[in-house]
């Protein structure tokens, strides 16, 4: 893996079992602002093929994943404006039966199996990040406890007010 520094195969390890202190100590170091090595983590610890940071009031994306998908579908619009209208986190297990987003909505055209995101909210409750994360038909979907653990994961980052 060639995103982990020298010594950080056991933060890895302690990572896989959705250990949150491990990633709260990883956010909380002074001027926390390695968003590309904390998707690496989250992509390894949530099984995903393709994730993605999004920062609101920028175009500013930090992304992993299949480089072809990068400018036709970096994300699912339909579950970002979900996520950014609601602040709530979102989870999708069969994207083509899913009535929250459509059979023609581009995570069916695109075979996605399951889809992941939340976001961050500050103080006045604006949603300043939304992490998004998917599996295309040959991985295992998303669950409900790694939509919880990626919720905390956000609640963590500096300016973020933790969700209800």
């Amino acid at each position: 893996m060639t995103f982990l520094a020298q010594g950080e195969g056991e933060l890895l390890a302690a990572m896989k079992s959705y250990n949150l202190d491990v990633f709260k100590n990883f956010i909380n170091r002074e001027g926390f602002s390695d968003y590309e090595r904390l998707l690496g983590k989250l992509l390894d610890v949530l099984d995903a093929e393709r994730g993605c940071f999004w920062f609101e009031g920028s175009d500013e994306l930090v992304y992993r994943g299949d480089q072809s998908l990068r400018e036709t579908f970096p994300f699912s619009r339909s579950i970002f404006e979900r996520v950014l209208e609601h602040g709530n986190g979102f989870v999708t297990f069969d994207p083509a039966s899913d009535d929250r987003i459509g059979p023609t909505s581009s995570v069916a055209m695109h075979n996605v199996r399951s889809a992941l995101a939340a976001a961050a909210k500050d103080k006045d409750g604006n949603v300043f990040v939304v992490a998004y994360f998917d599996n295309r038909m040959t991985a295992p979907p998303f669950s409900g406890e790694d939509l919880q653990f990626l919720q905390d994961v956000m609640d963590c980052l500096p300016g973020a007010v933790p969700h209800e």
